[in-house]
């Protein structure tokens, strides 16, 4: 933590990218040393010419600040009166020690704008946290004699402006490299040039310190040249799409310019479509001018989403930089159909893609945001296949920050930052995140801080009711109920909204019975008052059905227990006649609950294994190896979907709870049942999971007539297996179970 003779240092508005300084003596090398810092917007740190950390694009996204946003949004997004929110800092501590020496030693921070100052993309309007950066540090240094001295940042730091001109989160880099100095951080650097730093007082948000998991550099990518346009640019393919930047070395050239995209067109052009924010022109790009032989060129404080790019300029060491939060994958999956194995790599790769700052996003390039739907969507899923529980603990902290003190609003991103949605599909995240968390780690002190949290929320949303029915949003918000059906949505808003609405209902009396804590009797008035309204506004009793049976909506009614069981196998008839989705991205999971809940597997792999349009296996048939935001990935009323959006994949979760039948029946998996529910065309399956309690393993095999099963499991996992009318309790190791079919 900082201490209280550390000062924050400010610079002047118009500097870019500055570059600062400070030298300090010690008698002798230290026997241990830890620096906390801070910088806003993104920040690097050296000692004696080290970069620290391989981390980057730090610090995490947080409520940096309060901000006018009635005044700089733009007016189809701007929040209620007096939205207020909860600014948080999020600062680093790391391990100095071996950077230090004894004699003269030197500290320098470099910072880039990031998000708190984001300028680029004004889409939502003027979102900017501050016009300064500005930074903090407090270096704790234990000597061998026990006793303690402080390095801390005040007004003897020196400055200057650096070599990155430009820098934006959404558009890129320009670096000038005659500008660049090296040594500039090392002790002895001649900085009587440079100018002496500010003091400014310290940010009004509460200091935190990041335990979410840093964007790394996690693996690069030797690039296909693809071939040399007229114009003299190369243009290369990373064979996969990812986020994160080209780095290369120059050759001599002045000038070296690289662009991204998702798509390449025949003629080698970029198509920069699927990443251009609705209403600018921005492309993903770095310049580099004045570039000397053997200068080292990669942006520091951007990313980028991309598959394809092109250069100008004269170039060498081509690599393609892969960058995200450091989550790894914790999870496998194999079978012997491709389009799974497909959907499953796709999930992870978007999702990995797409975890930056501390903020599960929607997609690395065009909009970059904290949608809540997205996030709410893929918890599950994400938990359960990586090891994102550090990662997601953070960004619920940010829905914590982002909601309304006054009225209990949640909206639709966190960190705030405007964008769309609706209050079930979105806002409901306040109810249904926590509760996943819980579910995958049995932390009862985090599902415990958002129980009233959760309870300020729906009374807000009852105030969108009429007896009972949702029939509006926030003032000045979006009313979306779900999002991205292969064709244009048609279903009811009202009616998606208020199934969330009964189902976030049940889901807080699910909380406060965990929790043993008394839930106020109104919500038992609204829950029975909305369920009985939704039956009498939304229910074709004539034809046992609900809104039409359009676009998945008796799997909504279903998954509330409202659809007979005739209704519900009427449905699964009719999806085995089709082999595609009409579902969006909350449907499509809803859709394969429901059929799994209903002991309708075949029909579940059928939906996840077809082939035919909608469905995941066109999306794989067209060569990305992420997910699209829409089926079919073609332009819409305004600009080209994104190919990297991980929202689709919520139902990932179904190739291990459903088709390798792992079942849990305790927090944190301790408890967990193996229910095999063998599939005709799938002949082998296996998956594994790394869970709280220990590691587990699933292989099934049949041939048409003998099924096999064998279980392993680790740590203090307990487990049994059932199938048909065996009941098998599972031991540690490796477990062989045999049946006919």
């Amino acid at each position: 933590m900082f201490s209280q003779k550390t000062r924050w240092i400010g610079f002047p508005s118009e500097i870019e990218c500055p570059e600062a300084r400070k030298t300090f003596r010690l008698g002798c090398k230290p026997s241990a040393a830890a620096v906390t810092v801070c910088g806003l917007g993104f920040f690097e740190l050296y000692i004696n010419g080290n970069r620290i950390s391989d981390d980057c694009l730090k610090p995490a996204w947080s409520e940096y600040a309060e901000r006018d946003l009635k005044r700089t949004m733009i007016e189809s997004l701007r929040p209620p009166e007096n939205y207020k929110i909860t600014p948080r800092v999020y600062y680093l501590e790391y391990d100095a020690a071996a950077f230090l020496r004894e004699g003269e030693n030197c500290v320098g921070v470099t910072l880039g704008n990031g998000w708190y100052r984001q300028k680029e993309d004004v889409c939502q309007g003027d979102m900017t946290y501050g016009n300064t950066l500005l930074f903090a540090l407090d270096l704790k240094i234990t000597l061998p004699d026990g006793s303690e001295t402080h390095l801390v940042s005040d007004g003897g730091f020196r400055w200057r402006r650096s070599h990155v001109l430009q820098n934006s989160v959404y558009r890129g880099e320009v670096q000038d490299l005659s500008l660049k100095i090296d040594g500039w951080a090392l002790p002895g650097f001649d900085d009587s040039a440079w100018s002496t730093a500010e003091e400014i007082p310290a940010p009004k948000a509460r200091l935190t310190k990041q335990a979410s998991p840093r964007d790394k550099l996690v693996r690069t990518i030797r690039p296909a040249l693809l071939g040399m346009r007229a114009d003299g640019a190369r243009v290369y393919d990373a064979g996969e799409n990812i986020s994160g930047w080209v780095r290369c070395t120059a050759c001599g050239g002045a000038r070296v310019h690289i662009r991204y995209a998702e798509l390449v067109n025949p003629d080698l052009t970029l198509d920069p479509s699927t990443c251009v924010a609705d209403g600018t022109d921005l492309m993903q790009e770095d310049l580099y001018l004045n570039a000397r032989n053997g200068d080292a060129l990669a942006p520091s404080f951007t990313w980028h989403g991309f598959r394809y790019f092109e250069i100008e300029g004269d170039v060498r060491n081509i690599e393609v930089c892969v960058v995200h939060a450091d989550v790894r994958i914790n999870s496998d999956f194999n079978s012997d159909d491709a389009v799974l194995n497909w959907y499953y790599r796709a999930f992870t790769a978007s999702q990995l893609a797409n975890l930056h700052c501390g903020v599960p996003m929607d997609c690395p390039h065009r909009e970059r945001l904290g949608y809540t739907g997205d996030g709410r969507l893929t918890a599950d899923a994400a938990l359960l296949t990586l090891e994102y529980g550090a990662f997601l603990k953070k960004w619920l902290l940010d829905i914590a920050d982002s909601q309304d003190k006054k009225t209990g609003l949640v909206h639709y991103t966190a960190p705030y930052y405007g964008g769309g949605g609706g209050p079930g599909g979105w806002s409901c995240v306040v109810v249904d995140a926590p509760l996943r968390y819980y579910e995958h780690t049995g932390d009862t002190k985090t599902l415990r801080f958002f129980y009233k949290r959760m309870l300020r929320w729906l009374d807000c949303f009852h105030g969108m009711t009429e007896n009972g029915v949702v029939r509006r949003g926030a003032p000045n918000c979006w009313y979306l109920g779900d999002w991205s059906a292969p064709d244009p949505m048609t279903l009811s808003a009202d009616y998606v909204n208020t199934y969330f609405y009964i189902k976030s209902l049940r889901s807080i009396r699910r909380t406060a019975e965990i929790l043993n804590e008394g839930l106020p009797e109104r919500f038992g008035f609204y829950l029975k008052e909305s369920e009985k309204s939704f039956r009498a506004e939304f229910y074709d009793a004539a034809r046992d059905s609900w809104c039409g049976s359009i676009q998945g909506a008796d799997a909504f009614a279903a998954d509330l227990g409202f659809l007979s069981a005739e209704a519900v196998g009427r449905m699964a008839r009719r999806y085995q006649e089709t082999g595609t989705f009409d579902t969006g991205i909350f449907g499509t999971p809803i859709l394969l609950d429901v059929l799994a809940e209903h002991g309708y597997a075949e029909t579940v792999f059928q939906l996840l294994s077809s082939r035919k349009y909608p469905s995941f296996g066109f999306m794989m048939a067209d060569g990305t190896n992420t997910l699209r935001e829409s089926w079919d990935g073609t332009k819409r009323a305004v600009l080209a979907d994104s190919r990297n959006h991980p929202m689709f994949g919520a139902a990932v979760t179904h190739l291990f709870y459903t088709l390798l039948g792992i079942r849990r029946k305790s927090p944190a998996f301790a408890d967990i049942e193996i229910r095999p529910a063998p599939i005709q065309a799938l002949r082998r399956i296996s998956g594994s999971l790394s869970t709280r309690s220990g590691n587990l393993s699933v292989v099934q095999t049949h041939d048409g007539k003998k099924l096999s099963v064998t279980v392993s499991i680790t740590g203090k996992l307990r487990a049994e297996l059932i199938y048909k009318d065996k009941r098998v309790v599972l031991k540690r190791g490796e477990n062989l179970f045999e049946s006919e079919l």
